[in-house]
């Protein structure tokens, strides 16, 4: 299912992306905290991803969503059509 693999760096961050079909992530699967309300926060208090990993617990549990906090923070990016790992 997956069509393409691609290494990005975004900031200081690498991590690879698959591109597959019908996938969209919006949110850290385990806080249930969608990336669009996330994100609003995070700039308000000018958090990094260490912020908002020891203020919302988002990236602390099982680290999947590390790759899109991270790119969200960096991009403004609240919605992704990518499997993203680091």
């Amino acid at each position: 299912m997956a069509s393409r693999r691609e290494h990005t760096t975004a900031s200081t961050a690498t991590y690879y992306a698959v591109t597959m079909t019908a996938i969209t992530i919006t949110r850290c699967v385990c806080q249930r905290m969608p990336f669009a309300t996330l994100l609003p926060l995070a700039r308000a208090r000018g958090w990094t991803l260490e912020d908002v990993m020891r203020e919302t617990g988002c990236g602390d549990q099982c680290g999947l969503c590390r790759p899109y906090l991270r790119e969200m923070l960096h991009a403004g990016t609240v919605e992704f059509h990518q499997v993203l790992w680091e």
